[in-house]
C-alpha cells in the first residue's frame, strides 16, 4: 500500500463520516452534555447552604482535582458515542454497500480496514483533547463561581494525560471495531461492545472484592488493562506483564481474526 493510496482512503473515510448526520448529532450531544453538567455543577455551587444542594460534597473533589473532575464525566459520555461512532463507521459498509463499491474501485480490503481504524485512531485523540479540555474550561468556570483558584494545569501532565485517555479511547475503539466487522453487523458491534464495558466492570469489580485471588482473575478482563492505561496512576513495571498480554489477546487478536474474516468474506452477499 502507498503512501498516497493510504492518504487517499484515509481522506475519504473522514469526508464520508462528516457528511454523516449521525456524526453531527454525536457531536452535538458531546457538547450539549458539556454545556449541561457545567450549568448544573454551576446551579450547585452557587446555591445558598440553606436550600441543601450539596456544595460542600461537590467541592471536595473539584479542590482535589478539578479538571480531571470535569473530564471524567466528559470521558464517560464520550467514550460510549466513540463506540456508537465506530459502529456506525464500519456497520455502514455493509448496510449501505458502499464497501463493495470501494472493492469494485480496486482498494484492497486490507488497506480500506487499515484507513479505518486510522480514522478512529484520530478520532480518539480528538476525544481525548475534547474531554481534557473541558475539563479546563468547566474548572476555570467553577472558579469564576465559587471565587475560589480551582483551575490548575499543567502542561505536560495535561500531554500525558490526553495521550493516556486516547490511548483508552482507541483501545475501546478497535474492540468496537473488531467487533462490528466480524460479526459485519451494526447493532451487534454496539451492543456487544458497550455491554462488555459496563458488564465488565461491574464483573471486575465485584471479583476485585473478593480479596488477592479475585484480583488477579479481573486482569483477565480488557476493562482493567485498559482502565490502567488510560488512568491517571502510575502504573507499575510489573503491572506491564499482564496489561500486554490482555491488550494483545482483545485488541490486535480480535482485530486479526476480523481482517482474516474479511479477507475471506463474500462481500457481495454480506452487502445485499
Amino acid at each position: 500500500m502507498t503512501h498516497a493510496r493510504f492518504s487517499a482512503l484515509l481522506w475519504a473515510e473522514a469526508a464520508k463520516a462528516r457528511r454523516q448526520p449521525a456524526t453531527l448529532v454525536l457531536a452535538a450531544i458531546l457538547v450539549g452534555y458539556f454545556v449541561l453538567i457545567v450549568f448544573a455543577l454551576s446551579s450547585v455551587l452557587v446555591a445558598p447552604a440553606s436550600s441543601g444542594g450539596g456544595a460542600a460534597g461537590l467541592l471536595a473533589p473539584l479542590r482535589e482535582d478539578a479538571v480531571g473532575f470535569v473530564s471524567g464525566i466528559l470521558s464517560s459520555i464520550g467514550l460510549t458515542l466513540l463506540v456508537i461512532f465506530t459502529a456506525q463507521t464500519v456497520g455502514q459498509e455493509f448496510s449501505r454497500g458502499t464497501l463493495r463499491t470501494l472493492l469494485l474501485a480496486r482498494a484492497r480490503r486490507l488497506d480500506v480496514a487499515l484507513s479505518k481504524l486510522a480514522l478512529l485512531g484520530l478520532a480518539s485523540i480528538v476525544l481525548a483533547l475534547f474531554a481534557l479540555a473541558g475539563g479546563v474550561a468547566g474548572a476555570w468556570v467553577f472558579s469564576r463561581v465559587t471565587h475560589e483558584a480551582l483551575l490548575s494545569v499543567d502542561g505536560r501532565a495535561f500531554a500525558l494525560l490526553a495521550l493516556r485517555a486516547a490511548a483508552g479511547f482507541a483501545a475501546w475503539a478497535a474492540i468496537g471495531f473488531g467487533t462490528t466487522l466480524a460479526t459485519r453487523s451494526l447493532g451487534v458491534g454496539i451492543g456487544a461492545t458497550l455491554g462488555g464495558m459496563i458488564a465488565g466492570d461491574v464483573l471486575r469489580g465485584l471479583l476485585v472484592s473478593l480479596g488477592t485471588a479475585g484480583l488477579w482473575a479481573s486482569r483477565a478482563l480488557p476493562n482493567a488493562a485498559i482502565s490502567l492505561v488510560s488512568g491517571t496512576q502510575g502504573i507499575d513495571a510489573s503491572a506491564w506483564a499482564w496489561i500486554v498480554p490482555n491488550l494483545l489477546v482483545y485488541v490486535v487478536g480480535l482485530n486479526v481474526l476480523a481482517l482474516a474474516r474479511l479477507r475471506s468474506m463474500d462481500v457481495i452477499a454480506a452487502t445485499k
